[in-house]
């Protein structure tokens, strides 16, 4: 009897398995009525915004659409919508390229819904009080090209899996509690122009990989507990025009190459345990207007 019963329930539980998946891969794609809907069930907008029935959700406040009504972009950006950032139903936005909600006053996680939005290039939730760790679905949006989301209590350490986003142009994880290496992976972002990972608890050394990013014109990595020398490799960055790697316990002592970086106006090496002398290749930074090593 009893063997009848456990048959007959998993019988039960293939087929509701099976309805739910058909269900989930054979769901039309949102209309413009449920993407509306999805910014109403927010609650990021004012009633005197979402109340006014005459008014296309088109013309709220930072939403921007396309010619057939879809939504391509939300820039809330300085709007005190506060609430959690799960609060928003992504997968009802599939025509998403950007979203700009920093210094919104936003709580809570990074809902994983975010991992939907495939045309995603600009997600920005900088400046506010989220937390937890960084998903790693969400380092899946390959066609992200700005990724900013310092100023925020995201802790953990940096997925591997950064080296998929290989459009992206700017990573800001400054000001947070992540831990951890700084990933060698972060070395095939070959179109990166900025990398901002300042005040967090990183440890290690820093990658001789950063080397490959030879468009970089930032690289401030101040404030963590980084060991190690600086590697080498940091000559090839002759785009770079900001190079901050103060208060971390770097060793060794400069490295010559680093007069190679004949666009660089900001060198701040100060509060490290750097020995050795000056390089004279320091000479060869004719555009440099700031230079601190004690």
């Amino acid at each position: 009897m009893m063997s009848k019963i456990c048959s007959t329930s998993l019988a039960v539980l293939i087929t509701i398995y099976f309805s739910c998946y058909n269900s989930i891969v054979a769901a039309p794609a949102p209309s413009n009525e449920s993407e509306a809907s999805a910014l109403l069930r927010s609650g990021w907008w004012p009633s005197s915004v979402t109340g006014n029935t005459t008014l296309s959700h088109c013309a709220w406040d930072g939403v921007s659409c396309d010619a057939s009504g879809s939504i391509y972009g939300i820039d809330l950006w300085g709007y005190q919508i506060g609430g959690n950032l799960s609060n928003m139903n992504f997968s009802l936005l599939p025509s998403l390229t950007y979203l700009r909600l920093s210094y919104t006053g936003l709580v809570g996680e990074i809902p994983l819904l975010i991992c939907t939005l495939s045309r995603l290039t600009e997600l920005e939730l900088s400046d506010n009080s989220i937390t937890g760790k960084l998903p790693p679905c969400l380092l899946s949006l390959t066609s992200l090209q700005v990724l900013d989301i310092r100023w925020n209590r995201i802790t953990g350490s940096i997925p591997l899996i950064v080296g998929r986003l290989h459009n992206l142009r700017l990573l800001s994880f400054g000001s947070n509690q992540l831990v951890g290496s700084i990933p060698l992976e972060l070395g095939n972002l070959t179109k990166m122009e900025v990398v901002v990972l300042n005040d967090n608890n990183f440890t290690g050394p820093i990658p001789s990989s950063i080397g490959n990013l030879t468009s970089l014109t930032e690289l401030i990595l101040y404030g963590n507990n980084l060991s190690g020398s600086i590697p080498p490799e940091i000559g090839n960055l002759r785009n770079l025009t900001y190079l901050y790697l103060q208060e971390n316990k770097l060793g060794g002592s400069i490295p010559p190459e680093i007069g190679n970086l004949t666009s660089l106006t900001y060198l701040y090496l100060q509060e490290n345990k750097l020995v050795g002398s000056i390089p004279p290749e320091i000479g060869n930074l004719t555009s440099l207007t700031h230079l601190y090593l004690q």
